[in-house]
């Protein structure tokens, strides 16, 4: 991936926010940025002339789309930061930024902006400090030839120096560089040292001369008494930091305990506390090479043998035995069953019983009654005190009043029927009135009907029409029409189906028609008057 500049490359971009730029096309006379080459990075500049928002920075061109990348922001009005660009057309062209130029100043001399690895010329003048074979300030710049005398001059034999016994002491030239390397033997008197006992500056391990320290594994052997402070060890206790004395130096491992807490083994180099359980409860044996637990014990599993009459057993691991061994049985008879024999005398019947007294052998039966076997409809009947029918006959039904199609009502017990009130499965007709209770006493909370309802009655669906359901050719109004009039005169029932309470809906129709009309009057009667 290289960098590439070119001429006259400026495309316009519609690109929103801080996304990658999709290129648009070129402006007239200007190149598209496919001369970059795809995957080149290139110097560029976005501009919104409107908003006055601009981007400088360092791109990468991919032919997919075409796009360019953002890839580093030199300079722009967001403080140095990627612009948010608003909506709205903006160009993007290429440049040369001034944060990567490299030009003459006033005088000739070029000047380098930008940091680069090569630098390829026959001369080049410094503002400070010169090229020398013998570089004595800070700014001046060594050539080959001063690098070559450093690089060849003597600074040591190489080698590894320094061991348990020796170190190193090393000489360093002007430059820093190290000249010379000396083993030296290492040699430390006790009179350079301060604060050892006695016993550490002839390397013995004299224990009555160390009052504090740490001995090393290997300087510790044998018996020692009259330790009182060293190591993980205080007067009496353990030094903050350390935990428990484990179990294979003596101690147990742990730290804290519970009243009533056991210790047992849980390998074989540690132990581990059985926490205490509730009353009742036994130490059981978790078998070979397992941890003990409390439990209840278990008779089938944990107790063997059988368990005397002296301590509250039965002495057996049969009931039978048991029995026998209790003496509530004899031997003879373990399972205890009666062995009395003798002969019943009587066996009296009761009532609807027949068949007794019997003294020997008999048979009881249940006794007759005066009842035919058989089907009965719309039955009469009568029960005795035992339950049983003792009388059964057959009822008349009930049967209809009056002739076909005619309704039937309750008229003194008996069903009736009238030609005034007949049904013929479709139609009801009724010869006299058919009325409802509107006394006012049981009405409340009146509401007047809109000023416009007259108005909105004559937009209701209304006229002659033809039944779906029974096939008949009727004259009326649509429900869904009136109830958005007057839904109190629509019903709907268990189907969903509306049905229209005529009388209700036509009568209050009717007095409000009445209303204008009278209202009307009135104004025909004042017109007529000239008032």
């Amino acid at each position: 991936m290289a960098i590439v500049v070119k001429d006259r490359v400026r495309v316009t971009i519609t690109t929103v926010g801080t996304g990658d730029f999709t290129l648009g096309s070129a402006l007239l006379g200007f190149q598209n940025f496919s001369v970059i080459g795809n995957g080149n990075e290139t110097y560029y500049a976005a501009v919104d002339t409107v908003t006055g928002d601009f981007e400088v920075g360092i791109g990468t061109f991919t032919t997919a789309g075409p796009t360019l990348t953002r890839t580093t922001v030199l300079e722009s009005s967001n403080a140095g930061a990627k612009v948010s660009f608003s909506a709205g057309s903006k160009d993007v062209f290429v440049t040369y930024p001034a944060e990567r130029a490299v030009y003459l100043d006033t005088t000739g001399t070029n000047t380098v902006q930008n940091v680069f690895d090569t630098l390829n010329a026959t001369t080049a003048t410094l503002t400070g400090g010169t090229v020398s074979t013998t570089p004595s300030v800070g700014n001046d710049i060594a050539n080959k030839a001063y690098v070559d005398t450093v690089a060849s001059a003597n600074i040591g034999t190489a080698g590894t120096y320094g061991s348990a016994s020796t170190v190193p002491v090393i000489t360093t030239n002007a430059q820093g560089q190290v000249s010379g390397v000396t083993p030296t033997s290492i040699a430390i008197t006790s009179a350079a040292v301060s604060g050892l006992a006695a016993s550490a500056t002839t390397d013995t391990t004299d224990a009555a001369n160390i009052s504090s320290g740490t001995l090393p594994t290997g300087r510790v052997s044998g018996s020692y008494t009259g330790i009182t402070g060293t190591g993980a060890l205080a007067a009496g206790s353990l030094v903050a930091g350390f935990t428990a004395v484990s179990a294979l130096l003596g101690g147990t491992g742990q730290s804290s305990y519970a009243v009533g807490d056991l210790l047992y083994s849980d390998t074989t180099t540690s132990l581990d506390r059985l926490a205490d359980v509730d009353v009742g409860n036994a130490l059981i044996s978790g078998g070979v090479g397992a941890a003990p637990s409390y439990g209840k014990i278990g008779l089938a599993t944990h107790v063997s043998g059988t368990l005397p009459i002296s301590s509250g057993g039965t002495d057996a691991t049969t009931a039978a035995a048991a029995l026998t061994s209790l003496g509530a049985y004899p031997a003879a008879n373990p399972s205890g069953y009666t062995t009395n024999t003798g002969t019943v005398t009587s066996v009296a019947t009761g009532t609807g019983l027949t068949g007794g007294a019997i003294t020997t052998s008999g048979t009881v039966s249940l006794a007759n009654t005066a009842v035919t076997p058989g089907s009965y409809t719309t039955a009469s009947l009568t029960v005795d005190a035992q339950g049983r029918i003792t009388a059964a006959s057959s009822g008349a039904g009930v049967s209809p009043g009056g002739a076909t199609t005619q309704v039937q009502f309750n008229n003194a017990g008996v069903f009736a029927g009238s030609a005034n009130l007949v049904f013929d499965g479709t139609n009801l007709t009724c010869g006299g009135n058919i009325t409802a209770n509107s006394d006012e006493r049981l009405k409340t909370n009146w509401r007047a009907l809109p000023d416009d309802f007259v108005s909105h009655l004559a937009q209701v669906r209304h006229g002659v029409y033809d039944r779906l359901d029974v096939g008949e050719t009727q004259v009326g109004v649509s429900a869904q029409s009136l109830q958005a009039l007057l839904a109190q005169a629509v019903l709907v029932n268990k189907d969903g189906f509306l049905s229209v309470a005529y009388g209700n809906a036509a009568l209050v129709a009717c007095i409000q028609l009445a209303q204008k009309v009278v209202a009307l009057e009135q104004t025909v009667a004042k017109l007529a008057k000239g008032t």
